[in-house]
């Protein structure tokens, strides 16, 4: 059962209306630092794809020889888990938030891990490789898709009925290594010029990432702003009987 709850209704009226003004006020400061930080992210997409587009030519058998490695010890020893393929669910570990980039990873404690050390773009096509892999013997596996590339790119893969985690640590995802944890370095091996590209565009792309986070922080700031207007004008008690009205529709046996 979906229900929109409108906490507008408990508002009192009478005390709210003198801050209308400043309500709108902060609204549109909100509004536009969003606006700001959402242009900041396309920004450092694109520095991202560049990067990605100048380390194509090179990013293959680095890619080759880790899921050689990683299909000896994790795949083929695997016995189907049952006929039918496994289900895919799309889900995010990494966020960029007004308290910086955080990679929530406490769910994941006891788990086998295997973080991969390396940008992104390398780590996603392998990670691609073992989805495929993995749902194909029949195993359910939840795929985390990297902030910058939602649509595409997977940063981290979970197979929960094995327990086992493919993590991604760079620039974005700041993948603390558990104890335990098996690390694999993937080093490209650029040219000069190429390197040096690739050594300024992810200065710009950390730049680019930090004014966002910034900016989101200032939305974050003025957010609270907003709320001196209005929480203190809340009936808590009609929020209260709200909460009982939903949950005395709901079956809960």
């Amino acid at each position: 059962m979906d229900t929109i709850i409108h906490l507008g209704d408990c508002w009192r009226k009478e005390d709210i209306a003198p801050h209308k003004d400043d309500i709108i006020h902060y609204n549109r400061q909100i509004s536009g630092y969003f606006a700001s930080a959402y242009r900041y992210l396309a920004a450092a997409a694109q520095i991202y794809l560049d990067i990605t587009i100048c380390s194509a030519p090179y990013v293959k058998p680095v890619v080759q020889k880790t899921l050689n490695q990683l299909g000896e010890t994790y795949i083929k020893p695997l016995a189907p888990a049952g006929s039918n393929e496994g289900f895919l669910r799309k889900l995010f570990l990494t966020a960029i938030t007004p308290a910086g980039i955080l990679c929530h990873v406490p769910s994941f404690a006891g788990a086998t891990t295997c973080v991969l050390e390396g940008d992104g773009f390398v780590t996603g096509e392998i990670l691609q490789v073992l989805c495929r892999e993995y749902l194909a013997k029949g195993y359910d596996v939840e795929a985390f898709y990297s902030p910058l590339k939602p649509d595409t790119q997977i940063d981290h893969l979970y197979i929960p009925a094995l327990s086992l985690l493919f993590a991604t640590h760079d620039t974005i995802n700041q993948f603390p290594l558990p104890q335990g944890a098996v690390s694999l370095p993937l080093e490209l091996s650029l040219p000069d010029d190429i390197a040096a590209v690739i050594t300024q565009n992810n200065a710009l792309l950390q730049q680019l990432l930090d004014l966002s986070v910034q900016t989101i922080r200032k939305a974050k700031a003025t957010h609270d702003l907003l709320e001196t207007c209005y929480v203190p004008h809340m009936d808590f008690r009609k929020v209260e009987e709200i909460k009982d009205s939903i949950l005395n529709t709901l079956s809960l046996d």
